[in-house]
């Protein structure tokens, strides 16, 4: 009897082992906590997301839209400001020209009868000089776009047309002085010229575009200022009496395409341009005759003229006038 009670246990042990094996592997069946636990979720990864570039920043700009006590209206073009004789003070402009987000209130004082300048920023003293015989203008522009400022150019004029431009720029709350060159004016297209006095051929004025940090000339040959195209026709005879209109008295030694010839007696010309070392000049006829004229200055005894192909100017032409 307790043989067969011990097979029947045995059996019922075989039976249960069974059931549990089947139950742990059937399909489908729900994981349990640990096996839940087990199937973790990766970490987030440690690397920065990758920076987004930031937008490139444009150059700043020169803001000259605040309008200006002057005439006439120069909104278009960088800023130019007569100056009259005498004690003088008064406000230039207003701008931003060290582009730090604050437009200042430039303003000057000019005294004559000593020669002194001061350049005032928002009622502060950034600029002085006590070198000046005649304050002519000032102009506001931005020579060089590169450049973290905008710039002032003050030119005065040493009592007979000869004038001298000084570039001023703001740094550390002062202007500092840069280049200096002849008179530079603004034209009433706007560009940015430089005046070159002369002697040659009684032309008192010739100009050059220039620009750049430095005031650099854009090329080295000088136009005349005048005679215009119109002086051939509108008072054409006042143009000769002021010896815009030269009379040759003659015959004048010229080159036209590189040959040799002449420029007869009794014609009216007029110099076109000239090159800063002054050793070529171009000239034109009343008949549209361009040529070119090898010069050579010339100063003996204090007077000052030129040579055309070795002879003087004077010799060549009666009506040169006094251009110094």
């Amino acid at each position: 009897m307790k043989k067969v009670l011990l097979l029947a246990l045995c059996a019922a042990l075989l039976l249960g082992t069974a059931c549990i094996q089947i139950t742990l592997t059937t399909p489908g069946a729900a994981p349990t906590q640990e096996a839940t636990a087990a199937v973790s979720t990766p970490a987030p990864t440690d690397a920065p997301a990758a920076a987004t570039p930031e937008p490139k920043q444009d150059a700043p700009q020169l803001d000259l839209s605040t309008e200006a006590p002057y005439e006439p209206d120069l909104s278009m073009l960088p800023f130019q400001y007569d100056i009259e004789w005498g004690v003088q003070e008064g406000t230039m402009l207003t701008a931003d020209l060290d582009f730090d987000g604050h437009a200042e209130t430039y303003s000057y004082i000019f005294n004559e009868d000593v020669g002194y300048v001061a350049i005032l920023a928002d009622g502060v003293m950034v600029f002085e000089t006590e070198d000046v015989h005649v304050l002519d203008h000032f102009i506001f522009v931005d020579l060089d776009p590169a450049t973290p400022y905008a710039n002032i150019l003050m030119v005065i004029d040493w009592g007979s047309a000869d004038y001298i431009t000084t570039e001023m720029h703001p740094e550390n709350g002062k202007l500092v002085t840069g280049v200096e060159r002849n008179g530079v004016f603004l034209t009433d297209d706007g560009m940015l010229v430089e005046y070159i006095q002369t002697d040659l051929l009684g032309t008192k004025f010739g100009k050059r575009q220039v620009a750049t940090e430095q005031l650099t000339p854009y090329s080295e040959w000088i136009d005349c200022d005048v005679p215009t195209k119109n002086d051939w026709t509108v008072d054409r005879q006042d143009n000769i009496e002021r010896g815009f209109l030269l009379h040759a008295v003659r015959d004048v030694e010229v080159r036209v395409d590189g040959k040799k010839t002449y420029i007869k007696a009794g014609t009216y010309l007029y110099m076109v341009r000239f090159n800063e070392s002054r050793t070529l000049v171009e000239v034109c006829t009343e008949d549209g005759m361009h040529a070119m004229i090898e010069v050579e200055p010339l100063k003996e005894d204090f007077v000052f003229t030129y040579l055309l192909f070795g002879v003087p100017q004077d010799d060549l032409f009666d009506n040169i006038g006094y251009a110094d």
